[in-house]
Formats: C-alpha cells, sequence, structure tokens
C-alpha cells in the first residue's frame, strides 16, 4: 500500500508522475521480490526509505485511503 500511497500522493498534490512500472502499482498480485524492488526505487529516488524509521509512511498511506473524499472535495471546490 506504501508504493501505491507516495504514487498517488506525488500525482494528486505536487502533479508529478514518478513513472514506476505499472506492475509495482499491482503489487498485491507481484512476488515479494517486486514489492523490494518498489521499495529500493523510491529509495534511490530519495522519495521514501523503507529502512528508515520514518512516520512520512503514515502521512502518505493516511492521504491515500482518504482519496474518495479528497476527491469528492476537489470536485465541489472547483
Amino acid at each position: 500500500m506504501i508504493v501505491k500511497s507516495i504514487d498517488y500522493f506525488f500525482k494528486n498534490f505536487l502533479g508529478k508522475d514518478l513513472g514506476l512500472p505499472e506492475k509495482m502499482k499491482n503489487l498485491s498480485d507481484q512476488p515479494l521480490s517486486t514489492l523490494k524492488s518498489a521499495l529500493k526505487e523510491l529509495k534511490n529516488r530519495d522519495y521514501y526509505d523503507y529502512e528508515s524509521n520514518s512516520p512520512y509512511y503514515r502521512v502518505f498511506t493516511s492521504i491515500y485511503e482518504k482519496k474518495e473524499a479528497i476527491v469528492f472535495f476537489n470536485s465541489k471546490n472547483r
């Protein structure tokens, strides 16, 4: 979920496409090695270091969990 959350945050709030391959966005269907590869890619790009004890993952996942509400409010705000 963290990879999807980070991708969602960057696309919708910063207008930046991380360019992650589609297979990295559907990690629930992928082997564990693909998940590790996605996390390493995010670490190499200095977006998210999965090895540190950073609380940022909570921010990304919280926003992603509320994405329906965010979309709704954005549509009413325009």
